[in-house]
């Protein structure tokens, strides 16, 4: 009797260890995102039957030495004996008979060469009106479509956020004693025009400034500054402190002054947990777009409003959702944990079995 307990007991000690390096080969699984995908290389077939094309043209070998033959000198070989006759010396007025004249090779056709002459520089102005239409089509499709600006400079500091060229919207803060802004905005392409409104006159509260982009195409492009104009920075101040995506992480970091964030995931979600905090506590904040979110892009915009109702800010966050990537994880690992089930059963059974026998 203690042998068999001693054997049962090694049995389903053994059994436990295989089930539990199943276990982490399981947990293993469950965790590895495989990218394992098949492909079948396309299997291109060659036209043979381009390349075995036989010539069927013979040379006519043969035939033009036969026509050659049959018009040898025969006749003259007759001709003589007829000359040495007196008899037949009346007839031998064929010699002259209008076969010379025959000569009608030089006859009018060598004047006739002057006709093409004429329509060569007739063929030759055609192409050349074409030609200088091409050219003015081709240069009219040339022009710079580029309407974006290479720097922008203020004679004030506090411009939010730095200056970039794909960025359009900024923010500045100044105090009541400023009537206008200089500004020095310099296009990316020479040939492009700027145009600058409302950096005059700057009343208190909220002042719009456009800087517009003209390309050489006619394409424009706008940059806007809201200033505004006051003595309480606090009262005007919609900035946030943090922002934040529960589970998340966008890119780039978040700082107050950058307002465009990426984020991408791979989940199926109506919505995301976003944290927001003001720098002032009497902010106002109203987020759009965060519901029932699609696959691919969204744009989710905090909207953040300042203590005296008017001073906004707005920060954006590019949503990609992806699906996908989803269901293929879930397919991928489904044959893994089908087959570590199966095994584990099998070996838990086959215990059983032998140490009911023992």
């Amino acid at each position: 009797m203690e042998r068999n307990m001693k054997t049962r007991k090694t049995i389903l000690v053994i059994s436990l260890f295989i089930l539990m390096i199943l276990c982490l080969t399981f947990s293993s699984f469950a965790t590895e995102n495989p990218d394992g995908t098949i492909g079948t290389p396309d299997e291109s077939t060659g036209n043979d039957n381009s390349g075995e094309t036989e010539d069927s043209n013979t040379g006519n070998d043969g035939n033009n030495g036969a026509t050659n033959e049959n018009t040898g000198n025969d006749n003259n070989y007759e001709e003589k004996p007829s000359q040495n006759e007196n008899e037949y010396k009346p007839p031998v007025v064929d010699e002259p008979t209008v076969e010379e004249p025959t000569i009608e090779k030089p006859s009018i056709q060598e004047p006739a060469v002057e006709q093409p002459t004429i329509e060569q520089p007739t063929q030759t102005q055609r192409p050349s009106q074409s030609e200088t239409i091409n050219n003015n089509s081709s240069s009219t499709e040339r022009l710079s479509d580029n309407a974006n600006l290479g720097n922008l400079i203020l004679d004030i500091d506090g411009l939010e956020p730095e200056f970039n060229k794909d960025i359009t919207e900024y923010y500045l803060i100044v105090d009541l004693s400023v009537e206008s802004v200089n500004i020095e905005a310099y296009p990316e392409d020479e040939n492009s025009i700027v145009m600058i409104e409302g950096n005059s006159d700057l009343q208190e509260g909220e002042n719009i400034i456009s800087i517009t982009v003209k390309a050489e195409s006619g394409k424009t492009k706008t940059y806007t500054i809201y200033v505004t104009k006051t003595d309480d920075v606090d009262m005007v101040n919609a900035n946030l402190k943090n922002l934040s995506v529960k589970g998340f992480s966008f890119y780039p970091s978040f700082k107050n002054n950058i307002y465009n964030y990426n984020l991408t995931i791979n989940e199926k979600l109506s919505s995301l947990e976003i944290l927001v905090e003001p720098e002032i506590e009497d902010a106002t904040y109203e987020i759009i777009g965060n519901e029932n979110l699609i696959e691919g892009d969204n744009l989710i915009k905090i909207i953040v409003t300042a203590k005296d109702g008017i001073a906004k800010r707005e920060y954006k966050l590019n949503v990609f959702v992806s699906f996908k990537n989803v269901e293929i994880q879930k397919t991928n690992k489904m044959p893994a944990i089908i087959l570590l089930s199966v095994l584990g059963i099998a070996i838990i059974g086959t215990a059983v079995a032998i140490s009911k026998k023992h």
